[in-house]
C-alpha cells in the first residue's frame, strides 16, 4: 500500500531540479548585489541607476551561456 502512496522522482529529473535550484540561486545573488548597487547609488542620476539594472538582468539573461 505505501508504494501506491510514494512518489520517487527518476534521476533524470533530478538533475533538471539541481539545475533550476543552482541557477535561482546564483540569480537571486546577482539581483540582491544588483539591488545594493542601486541602493548605494540613490544620489546619482536615473540613467545610471538604469544601466545598473539593465547590467543586472543581462547578467541573469547570459548565466546559463556561461
Amino acid at each position: 500500500m505505501n508504494a501506491i502512496f510514494s512518489f520517487t522522482a527518476p534521476a533524470a529529473s533530478l538533475g533538471w531540479l539541481e539545475l533550476l535550484l543552482d541557477a535561482s540561486v546564483k540569480a537571486l545573488a546577482i539581483l540582491a548585489l544588483t539591488g545594493a548597487a542601486t541602493l548605494l547609488l540613490r544620489r546619482s542620476s536615473a540613467a545610471m541607476r538604469h544601466l545598473v539594472w539593465t547590467l543586472g538582468v543581462l547578467a541573469v539573461l547570459c548565466m546559463p551561456l556561461l
